[in-house]
């Protein structure tokens, strides 16, 4: 299995990262082997994987643009395709179609969502739609989730307090719905569950996980749960996961520097159950590996990815270890050996 692991480069990013490098992981529990470095434009701190595994699109967070890799099935290493400007400022998230020939992008600063169409060989053509956020507030897209079907795509605005649905119809998209959080809750990224018609929506400024029951691009409120013990401030969540079983939620907190634990029951609903420290400071960013087993959290702030073993029968995260030390980590994606193989 390769690892790619991107982050933030420049001074006005307080980074230090030195652009995306590739790693080799022969076993869910093994070492990561350091294969490549590859120099990037500035702070490739979003990545994504396309469908197909062939093609690694970054995101260069306070810039303009997103740039296309081809990915080498062998060796894991990225050559370059091409750099587009993505139709705003500040890209922070991607999320692809069902047939992962469109790249829809969320900027943050200039409140917009893009659609990059793709070609064949995962060039980048310029945006083909450009979507204005609007409201009372200023707009702050922050997410781009696509449901299981990828005929959705769920973006959650911190500026707005509202979580926008949109349904893909020819390449275009087109607004099915606009949920409400709490004022001043600050939705951010969001994920489904993987059986359940649930979507969970992490609010990064009061730290709660907002439950929505979703049909067909339709979203109603279910409940708000706290990611934070009781008494703790100053606290911003980052990202979100749910465990494949589904029965385990996580959430990242910056400031109390944690992953928050809740489990699922099985309609769908929240419990808060813990937080682990992540043995550093900012974790903007973690995953879940393919395999289930391990948990990695980029510490945004001391320059190094810890990675926590799961427990099968409840999800309570164990031995944290530092496994790379790397420059500001933000972005982590694994590319399975199955994909190697096509």
């Amino acid at each position: 299995m390769f690892a790619y692991v991107g982050g933030y480069t420049t001074v006005d990013r307080n980074g230090h990262g030195d652009g995306i490098n590739v790693y080799r992981i022969d076993a869910p529990d093994g070492p990561w082997v350091h294969l490549h470095h590859v120099e990037s434009f500035d702070n490739p701190s979003f990545l994504r994987i396309s469908p197909d595994g062939r093609t690694l699109f970054a995101a260069h967070g306070g810039r303009d643009c997103v740039s296309a890799y081809t990915i080498d099935l062998i060796s894991g290493d990225l050559r370059l395709i091409n750099r587009v400007g993505s139709g705003g400022d500040n890209p922070v998230d991607l999320g692809f179609d069902a047939e992962g020939r469109t790249l829809v992008v969320a900027h943050y600063s200039s409140g917009t969502v893009s659609v990059m169409p793709i070609a064949g060989d995962g060039a980048l053509a310029e945006p083909s739609q450009v979507l204005h956020l609007s409201g009372k507030l200023a707009a702050l897209p922050h997410g781009v989730t696509p449901d299981a079907s990828g005929r959705f795509v769920v973006v959650p605005d911190k500026g707005l307090d509202l979580v926008f649905v949109y349904r893909f119809e020819a390449g275009v998209l087109r607004e099915t719905c606009a949920a409400a959080t709490a004022p001043g809750a600050g939705p951010r990224h969001a994920a489904f569950h993987p059986r359940l018609d649930v979507l969970y929506v992490i609010n990064e400024l009061d730290s709660c996980v907002q439950s929505f029951r979703w049909h067909e691009g339709v979203l109603v409120a279910l409940q708000s749960v706290s990611g934070l013990p009781a008494g703790v401030v100053n606290s911003f969540a980052s990202e979100i996961a749910v465990a494949a079983c589904g029965s385990t939620l996580y959430t990242s907190n910056r400031g109390h520097d944690s992953i928050s634990r809740f489990s699922i029951d099985g309609d769908g609903l929240l419990t808060f159950c813990d937080c682990t420290p992540i043995q550093g400071r900012e974790p903007r960013f973690f995953v879940l590996d393919p395999s289930g087993d391990f948990l990695h959290v980029g510490n945004q702030a001391t320059d190094a990815i810890v990675t926590f073993r799961i427990d099968a029968a409840d999800g309570r995260l164990h031995d944290g270890r530092v496994t790379v030390q790397v420059g500001t980590p933000t972005a982590i994606c694994f590319l399975p050996s199955s994909a190697s193989q096509i």
